[in-house]
């Protein structure tokens, strides 16, 4: 059962960057349904996508018949991508038949390489969007007179946005923040998830504070 060990493996990484994905799920199309040995699903940016793993862990190198298999595969369950992972690489006219298609083909080594960097981009360029808008809420912000917490608050804002640019080169674990004082004990995030989820509740806490700065300032200038 060593393919099954392989497939897994497989989906656990997916797994790990905060998809959910089902080993040879039953998944119905537009004229069939087809049993898929990786079904990969994630939400970005509120969009819904759907990613078709095809696994081959073979001795030889994967035929073109295959890719245009997978590609019939992934047009009718209406898949945004599919990925034809195989341990010992692809025929030329394999890669031909992907080229300037939706269809990627890689190794293991390449997928986790070239997946991890795209999912880690793709949260990123969210966080820091929401990033941001913040430094430009604490630029308008008129007035500091809070017993401190604007230079707290300043303060977790620079620890997140060094920790977010050492997560770009891939360094886990990355200090995201402290706790409040006085405790003030660093907050790490030892990987992808890991820094998403802790991100968000640093930005939230952030933004809470902010908001609070500004109704005080609209209730004065009023």
């Amino acid at each position: 059962m060593a393919w099954r060990d392989y497939q897994e493996s497989i989906a656990q990484f997916f797994r790990e960057l905060g998809c959910e994905a089902a080993v040879e799920a039953q998944v119905r199309g537009a004229r069939a349904s087809h049993k898929i040995d990786v079904w990969v699903t994630f939400r970005r940016f509120g969009l819904h996508h759907k990613w078709v793993i095809e696994c081959k862990d073979w001795r030889t190198r994967v035929p073109k018949e295959k890719v245009i298999a997978l590609k019939g595969v992934v047009d009718d369950v209406g898949a945004d991508r599919g990925i034809l992972v195989a341990e010992s690489g692809f025929q030329s006219g394999a890669r031909q038949a992907a080229s300037f298609t939706n269809v990627a083909l890689l190794t293991p080594a390449e997928l986790r390489n070239l997946a991890r960097a795209d999912f880690l981009s793709g949260l990123l360029e969210k966080i820091e969007s929401r990033m941001a808008d913040l430094y430009q809420r604490f630029e308008n912000l008129l007035t500091v007179d809070d017993e401190g917490g604007y230079y707290f608050n300043r303060g977790r804002y620079s620890i997140l946005e060094t920790g977010l640019k050492r997560a770009r080169l891939g360094r886990f674990p990355v200090l995201i923040g402290v706790t409040a004082p006085p405790r003030d004990e660093g907050i790490l995030a030892k990987d992808l998830r890991d820094l998403v989820e802790k991100a968000a509740q640093a930005i939230d806490e952030i933004e809470q504070w902010i908001e609070t700065q500004e109704q005080t300032i609209h209730r004065n200038a009023g």
